[in-house]
């Protein structure tokens, strides 16, 4: 659920470490459903954490545009194009990625223990 590609993988292998599930099968789940819900979580997640955070309505984000520029800004360490330009939107899209992501694992969490009991 976060909105940082390539992150989320590492969440779902420390989350199945934690709960002794497979960390492949964490992997391989992540790679496979998550590009078919970025569309969904990068706006959800923008627009839930701008409510949370009491920012005022902005103006439309062009998100391949967005993370074209914060690819480019992590690979050459240019702080400053993250600082002014990314922060504003990857600021909210952070915040507003947690409450998804606790809702999303309890609920896979409690749904996959069924299904082993059974």
């Amino acid at each position: 659920m976060t909105p940082l590609v390539g992150f989320h993988m590492i969440l779902g292998v420390c989350s199945s470490f934690l709960i002794r599930a497979s960390t492949t099968a964490s992997l391989i789940g992540t790679i496979v459903g998550n590009p078919w819900t970025f569309a969904v979580i990068w706006p959800l997640s923008f627009e839930t954490g701008r409510k949370i955070l009491g920012i005022e309505e902005t103006k439309s984000i062009d998100f391949a545009v967005f993370f074209e520029n914060f690819k480019v800004a992590i690979l050459n360490l240019n702080f400053n194009l993250l600082k002014n330009d990314l922060s504003p939107i990857l600021k909210p899209m952070l915040v507003g990625c947690i409450p998804y992501y606790i809702i999303v694992w309890i609920g896979s969490y409690c749904f996959i223990r069924y299904l082993i009991k059974k």
